[in-house]
């Protein structure tokens, strides 16, 4: 038995079709400012699973590289809701939930890193290396790892961890205990409006990135991959808060803080790619395809710390 948000229109269509989409992206979350910030959790998380669940069924059909992709982001995205609501949904099963999520996701993640450094990596350089007998044994060893890793996916949504860990989670976020504690903090918390809660939460992590970053340039790699890593989560709960926040201009300030977090974190991105591709097993081709990675570095960071300058020169959507 699996989750599924499918109706039997959709279904009966797809039946029909020969059509099949390679991944799904997020569904847009519609929250009301004075709904409880319980009922806006509920509604976060389901989008989350739906997210998952639409991505899942693609890869079960066949293992699609952007579909692996869009599961292990719906896996983040529910993880980061989960920290976000941390204070309402406070119960003993709330870490447990969180562990098999990030389980979820590493096995995923390996599968999308080698993705990433077979595609970004070591396949544009056959224009370069091609012709040399190390790179293209570098290049093989790496393919079948992949292979070996999306079989790995395979076997674990398949598997009665996987399935039972998603059912799982669906019933806590609906039923759980979180929603059962009595106690007066407890349900002022459930019941505080989502406003009040999204406001709190995107000041902090929106202070502590630009706290963080101010020395952007002198960090090193696992500092800026620790800042890419808030700044994901900003981006979340933006994506997850942004119909709360749409009068006096915040939906052109929105545009450009979500633009502008999306370009710095895709450059720490392309940074910590060149900083993980340092632990590759040592080889010539190896090497030799490092240090031109390496060439990159200050290019890169030039171009993090002008997104990260004009970041910190933008006025926050959600203040009036």
């Amino acid at each position: 038995m699996r989750l599924s948000f499918k109706t039997k229109a959709e279904r009966g269509f797809e039946a029909a079709s020969d059509e099949h989409p390679t991944r799904v992206k997020a569904p847009p979350v519609v929250l009301k400012r004075k709904m409880p910030s319980a009922g806006a959790f509920q509604r976060v998380g389901a989008s989350c699973l739906q997210h998952l669940i639409a991505n899942e069924a693609i890869v079960r059909r066949a293992p699609e590289a952007d579909a692996v992709h869009q599961m292990r982001v719906a896996l983040r995205r529910l993880r980061a809701a989960i920290t976000l609501f941390k204070s309402v949904v406070e119960d003993e099963k709330r870490d447990l939930i969180k562990d098999e999520l990030k389980w979820m996701a590493n096995v995923l993640g390996e599968a999308r890193d080698l993705d990433v450094y077979i595609t970004k990596v070591l396949e544009p350089a056959q224009d370069e290396h091609g012709n040399d007998e190390g790179y293209q044994n570098l290049l093989a060893e790496y393919r079948k790892r992949r292979h070996g890793a999306y079989r790995t996916v395979e076997e674990t949504i398949a598997s009665a961890r996987f399935i039972n860990g998603v059912l799982g989670t669906a019933a806590w976020i609906e039923s759980g205990d979180w929603l059962q504690d009595g106690s007066k903090p407890a349900r002022k918390r459930r019941e505080q409006p989502i406003a009040v809660l999204a406001e709190e939460e995107l000041s902090r992590r929106w202070k502590k990135i630009i706290k963080r970053g101010r020395n952007l340039m002198e960090l090193d790699p696992e500092e800026r991959h620790q800042v890419r890593i808030e700044i994901k989560k900003l981006r979340y709960a933006s994506e997850f808060f942004e119909s709360l926040f749409t009068g006096g201009g915040a939906k052109k300030r929105k545009r450009a803080a979500l633009s502008t977090l999306e370009a710095l974190q895709e450059t720490l991105g392309e940074l910590n790619d060149i900083a993980v591709g340092s632990h590759m097993e040592p080889s010539s081709a190896a090497d030799a395809l490092h240090q031109e990675q390496m060439s990159r570095v200050d290019g890169l960071l030039a171009d993090a710390k002008a997104h990260y300058q004009k970041l910190a020169a933008l006025e926050p959507f959600w203040r009036s």
